[in-house]
């Protein structure tokens, strides 16, 4: 009896993430296309590139953030090789930073 649910899960989960197969596998294709969405994440590190004109930063872990203005209305205030602190939301795959601190 083990060796058939085995076999039949996965064929299962087979049917149900083929695309075209069903809604909920639809519906899953296209929530995982957009990304997920994770509140309150902190990290700390060194500003390795600096976008002003597209308001990101790229830190030495190698992801790129989004500030929008209302969290820092002038950029300039950042630099490349600025160590920093971010707490930020992941939104449909892009880190939208909510706070900034800027270490001495």
């Amino acid at each position: 009896m083990t060796s058939t649910r085995r076999v039949i899960l996965p064929a299962a989960l087979a049917l149900l993430a083929a695309p075209g197969r069903s809604p909920v596998a639809q519906n899953l294709t296209a929530a995982s296309a957009v990304g997920p969405t994770v509140e309150g994440q902190e990290i700390e590190g060194t500003i390795t590139r600096l976008d002003p004109a597209r308001r990101t930063i790229v830190l030495d872990d190698g992801q790129e953030y989004l500030i929008p203005p209302a969290v820092l209305d002038n950029p300039a205030a950042l630099s490349e090789g600025a160590a920093v602190k971010l707490r930020y939301d992941v939104d449909g795959g892009r880190n939208i930073v909510k706070y900034v601190l800027v270490r001495a």
